[in-house]
């Protein structure tokens, strides 16, 4: 009972994905002008935009190196494996469902290091929250610094309350996952008190995934590890940046390296919502949305920009994951097969 129950909550959240994607997409392709967003793109400055794909490889050789700072493993991580894995989850989130890439990458850094699956992915869910820090700060500088015009004035009161919002359950979640990761002992304690007499089968269980889960939170205890992950982290993100401000050059849109900054937020929270592989619809919508406050208004152009950079962004993850998936003798079928849970760790050097 219990798989058919998960095998329909995950054919719910696929249908749910493609039909986001396709009424967004709808909803991007209804007002503009197929023939003029094609020439836009055909007449982008080739230079710039050679330069906005390095920076994109750039963001993931640097997302890459950070996770080498989220891992404890001895000896550490090489950056080959690390890079490898990286590439391979994300061209696994870019042709299939449910973003299965982050498993996939706990599955394969499994086979280069001594750590668990269970480790490793909670390891990407310190990740996300460094990212949705260095996000909001971004967005406080951008309102910070573009305070006064009038683009900023009709979405910044809505954009200001979102993210108080956002800052406050980002630090309720924080503040729970400090205090299971300080206080593990008291935690597996709690566990065993709780469950340990009725059910001691399901103690044990919950009692060795609580403690591979917390070991993937052991770069919050030291503040050396969790200076060089946030400072990856701003080369992570400045490079990001850096990649759309030059295919905003490419196509000589009259913006500057903020509105990039704006527009990269608003991408990175939109594919944050149920998409269909690869973010379609998703993040051409928060594309074009964030290019129209930072002053394009022009829906054909602001497509040819969103159509663009998520062509780039999507053929050279996919192609450089293909590549890795080759390189470590590895199939699609077999990633899909894989469940982190149960990754044993591997003797094999990094």
């Amino acid at each position: 009972m219990g798989n058919t129950e998960t095998s329909c909550v995950k054919k719910t959240l696929i249908y749910l994905g493609f039909a986001l994607s396709a009424i967004l997409l709808w909803l991007v392709l209804r007002n503009i002008d197929l023939t003029r967003m094609v020439q836009a793109i055909l007449g982008i400055n080739r230079g710039y935009f050679a330069l906005s794909l390095v920076f994109y490889l750039l963001t993931i050789f640097f997302r890459s190196v950070r996770w080498r700072y989220l891992l404890e493993a001895e000896p550490p991580v090489g950056v080959t494996p690390l890079l490898s894995a990286t590439s391979i989850g994300l061209m696994t989130n870019n042709v299939l469902p449910l973003r299965i890439g982050d498993v996939a990458r706990a599955y394969l850094i499994g086979r280069h290091a001594r750590i668990s699956g269970v480790t490793a992915f909670a390891t990407l869910a310190v990740e996300r929250i460094v990212d949705a820090l260095c996000l909001l700060s971004i967005l406080g500088f951008y309102l910070r610094a573009m305070r006064g015009q009038q683009q900023v004035q009709q979405v910044g009161l809505r954009m200001v309350v979102l993210g108080a919002a956002f800052v406050i359950l980002l630090a309720c979640g924080i503040g729970i996952i400090y205090f299971a990761s300080k206080h593990h002992l008291w935690m597996e304690n709690l566990i065993s008190r709780l469950l340990g007499k009725r059910f001691p089968g399901a103690s044990h269980q919950v009692l060795t995934l609580f403690s591979k889960a917390s070991a993937g939170f052991a770069a919050l205890h030291d503040w050396g590890q969790l200076s060089r992950v946030f400072l990856f982290s701003l080369c992570l993100w400045l490079s990001g940046a850096v990649s759309y401000y030059f295919l905003m050059r490419s196509f000589s849109f009259p913006l500057g390296f903020s509105s990039a900054l704006l527009v990269l937020v608003f991408v990175t929270f939109g594919v944050a919502f149920p998409s269909a592989p690869g973010f379609a619809g998703t993040f051409h919508a928060f594309c074009i949305l964030g290019l129209s406050v930072v002053g394009m208004r022009d829906p054909s152009l602001a497509a040819s920009y969103a159509f663009t950079l998520h062509g780039t962004e999507w053929l050279a993850a996919t192609a450089l994951g293909f590549f890795f998936l080759w390189r470590e003798g590895l199939s699609l079928k077999a990633l899909r097969q894989r469940n982190f849970a149960t990754v044993p760790a591997s003797s094999s050097p990094a």
